[in-house]
């Protein structure tokens, strides 16, 4: 077959199945997000003798293939609209390692939105995931 031929038949297949204009999805499926993960890695400073505005946070922006970022409470993360707003620090009991686990809480709020969503030491999350409330 020639190449031409290939193309009227495709194009013909397009015409009898259909198929969605460019940047338009079907009716019925919800829009996919971006992954938007970031990882609040570590931070420095005792919570028992500091405040938090005296810590630096390690947060690293996995979707955005940039380095992982050292920033103080009321810095915004670099390329971002998300804005480090407070810090607690946590601790629970985990019976499978037999010790205390950090699960300290780092806040961040979106500059715009004024959304807020909590990153738990040493997990991912996707704020993709958590779209702003309307």
């Amino acid at each position: 077959m020639k190449p031409l031929q290939i193309l009227t038949i495709v194009a013909a297949l397009l015409m009898v199945f259909g198929a969605p204009a460019p940047g338009v999805q079907a009716e019925d499926k919800p829009a996919a997000h971006a992954p938007f993960r970031l990882l609040f890695n570590a931070y420095d400073g005792d919570p028992k003798k500091d405040t938090p505005e005296k810590f630096t946070f390690q947060i690293g922006t996995t979707d955005l293939k940039q380095p992982s970022e050292f920033l103080k409470l009321g810095e915004t993360i670099a390329k971002t609209k998300w804005k480090l707003a407070k810090f607690e620090f946590k601790m629970v009991h985990n019976p499978n390692a037999g010790e205390d686990e950090d699960v300290s809480e780092l806040t961040l709020v979106n500059t715009e939105t004024k959304q807020e969503v909590v990153l738990i030491l040493g997990r991912v999350t996707d704020l993709a995931a958590h779209p702003p409330k309307k």
